[in-house]
């Protein structure tokens, strides 16, 4: 489990806030911290059946 940030567990009344996982989404915008944080558990967890396509990832 990778503890998110105070603002993407909830919205507030302004509608700020939040957060949604959508792998079909070309960019994801999420505080670079927390981003690493989330690949590293991916990779925990899927890259023992994956390989990760290193090669393409910087392009």
């Amino acid at each position: 489990m990778v503890p998110a940030p105070e603002i993407l567990k909830r919205v507030d009344d302004k509608g700020n806030g939040g957060m949604v996982v959508d792998s079909g989404t070309t960019f994801t915008m999420l505080p670079e911290s927390f981003y690493n944080a989330v690949v590293t558990e991916f990779d925990k967890r899927v890259g023992r059946v994956n390989k990760r396509a290193s090669e393409v990832e910087t392009k």
